[in-house]
């Protein structure tokens, strides 16, 4: 009746039409009340609304008293919220009293990545966390998959660094000080001052660059992983590596190369195939396109229909049931690619007749779960580099943090050959968003109906920074744990405290 009363006075433009919701119980002296109602709203002398007609269409009879069922405008924050301007202005990376962070202001379109202040290292730091001051950050696909939206909300970009260490937990000593290079990942995406979990760090060699060093955790891990502890990749076995020129391609060709595999490829041009031959001397037998799929002839010529031992596969669709078809018996496939885990594609169970094993990983998931394996992994290959036995990939592609933007265009477009890396020089200057002093609402409570949704949580962030003392977001379904949980810390560090109600605001109590 509500909403059919509001519809009804619209369509009649008409200020005549009033309702009156009466929330009592009226099967007992119904004549009484409605009498009491009718007092109260009709004046006997003029026979009209005591208050303006028109003023106040609606009314709630409750408790014995009239009520008018309005929401009050806080003339204070709607002030403020006409007024507030968001502006954007280049300043240095680095600037220890105002560290900062890379944020997407609207997922999907990349013009809208800026810095922001990072409140994260005014916080108390872990026992067993360390503080980076960053010099260069690897840029993954992954980072620019959720800059794009093409991810779930909860993702995290994979946070690769180098730098120096500032703080250290009690924890880390004395397997790290203050002044240590290192390298790491899992960190905080894209900061001036990332922290980190001791077993996502490493020491970074003196001889290793900090800008190659940030082009090594992922590829290399991801590759370490895949060849020696899922495929257990032995000297004399065969691989095939897709995408041979790119990061993980080329670290994996290092790995297998120093094992003492045979090695099979696919690239996906002429001058990522020269590529393969001048700097890891792969047969031009073994190099196959990846755009003209023939690996799949090509492999089973070479084995003689046995295909191979070992395959690292990133292809997607069609060509990943041609890689699939080229397994060899007792083989490992492994898959690193999302395209298809995310669309749900269906795969022929037919070679697991010939006892070979699918593995699928995420380097993510492993840490958050199994933190000492991934921890293995990252100093393993800090071992090798030490060693000299592993090199940063050909060619580590490097620009300023300043071209971030440009830096996520050039891995959107996959035209890039190796890793690119963006460095933090002391003189680096980025686009930084400020903002107004913050609005103080004191004693204040904010209701956001709808919970904890992608723009639930960016209302909530709003608030916090400008001064409300308490949010109550309403979820007919109630948020999940979880969320409640990452949306609590994160505004708890601005003074804010969030209450997360399940109700539903369409019932009247």
């Amino acid at each position: 009746m509500t909403g059919f009363q509001r519809v009804a006075r619209s369509e009649a433009d008409s200020r005549t039409i009033q309702y009156i919701d009466v929330q009592e119980n009226i099967t007992r002296c119904s004549k009484h009340l409605a009498s009491t109602i009718v007092s109260m709203v009709i004046s006997t002398e003029q026979d009209s609304p005591k208050l303006a007609r028109g003023i106040e269409p609606e009314y709630v009879y409750r408790d014995g008293q009239l009520t008018i069922p309005r929401i009050l405008l806080s003339s204070s924050f709607n002030t403020f919220a006409a007024n507030y301007k968001e502006h954007i202005e280049e300043s240095l990376y680095h600037q220890p009293q105002q560290p900062v962070r890379l944020h997407v202001d609207r997922p999907g379109l990349l013009d809208s990545l800026v810095f922001v202040k990072d409140e994260l290292p005014a916080q108390p730091l872990g026992d067993e966390m360390i503080e980076i001051e960053t010099k260069a950050c690897g840029v993954n696909f992954k980072d620019v998959y959720i800059a794009l939206g093409q991810m779930k909300a909860n993702d995290m970009m994979v946070g690769e660094v180098s730098g120096i260490v500032k703080r250290v937990g009690p924890g880390c000593e004395p397997t790290f000080k203050v002044g240590d290079r290192v390298i790491a990942w899992n960190a905080s995406p894209f900061a001036s001052y990332a922290r980190v979990h001791i077993s996502r760090v490493a020491a970074l060699p003196d001889k290793v660059s900090f800008t190659e060093g940030a082009s090594v955790p992922v590829v290399f891990m991801t590759a370490y992983y895949a060849l020696v502890e899922k495929s257990n990749l032995q000297k004399g076995q065969s691989v095939l590596i897709h995408a041979g020129s790119g990061g993980v391609g080329q670290a994996a060709i290092q790995i297998a190369q120093h094992i003492g595999a045979e090695i099979f490829v696919t690239v996906g041009s002429a001058s990522k195939k020269e590529l393969m031959k001048e700097i890891y001397g792969i047969p031009e037998t073994h190099i196959f396109s990846s755009r003209l799929r023939n690996f799949k002839a090509g492999i089973h010529r070479l084995t003689a229909g046995k295909g191979v031992d070992v395959i690292l596969n990133s292809l997607s669709g069609e060509a990943l049931i041609d890689s699939w078809a080229c397994i060899a018996s007792m083989g490992t496939f492994v898959e690193i690619g999302k395209t298809d885990i995310y669309q749900n594609t269906h795969l022929g169970l037919s070679p697991f007749a010939k006892s070979v094993s699918f593995i699928s990983f995420d380097l993510g998931s492993i840490a958050a779960y199994r933190p000492a394996t991934t921890q293995h992994s990252l100093l393993q290959v800090a071992a090798l580099l030490e060693q000299g036995i592993i090199k940063p990939v050909h060619p580590v592609i490097t620009m300023p943090m300043t071209s971030i933007e440009d830096a996520f265009r050039l891995i959107q477009g996959r035209k890039h050959t190796g890793k690119v890396v963006l460095e933090a020089g002391p003189d680096t200057k980025v686009k930084v968003r400020t903002t107004p002093p913050p609005s103080t609402f004191e004693n204040s409570t904010f209701v956001i109906s709808g919970g904890l949704g992608d723009l639930g949580r960016e209302m909530c962030r709003f608030l916090a920074r400008h001064g409300a003392e308490h949010i109550v977001t309403l979820s007919r379904r109630g948020a999940d744990a979880a969320t409640v949980d990452d949306v609590q810390k994160e505004i708890k560090s601005f003074g804010t405290e969030l209450h997360a109600l399940q109700c539903d605001i369409t019932v009247s109590m």
